[in-house]
């Protein structure tokens, strides 16, 4: 099957990701999100945890570039209880 190409809302705009059926899934990229892969049962449910993955990415670079800033301090091996 080809890739389907289809767009997603998330808080952070409107993202192009391309859903591919492999085997009972259907596994989901986005180009503009390096290294952003994730897949669903259904096309319904793989879009709707893209835009999770897409909103978590960014929210991931949001957090690196204020802790560059010095603004907090990430504790990479934290125990956390």
């Amino acid at each position: 099957m080809k890739k389907l190409k289809a767009k997603v809302k998330t808080l952070y705009g409107v993202y192009d990701i391309s859903l591919e059926k492999d085997g009972d899934t259907f596994v989901v990229t986005a180009p503009k999100v390096a290294g952003m892969v994730t897949s669903g049962n259904t096309q319904a449910e793989a879009k709707l945890r893209a835009v999770e993955a897409i909103e978590c990415a960014i929210e991931g670079k949001i957090i690196i570039a204020v802790a560059d800033a010095g603004y907090i301090t990430i504790h990479k091996n934290a125990n956390i209880a």
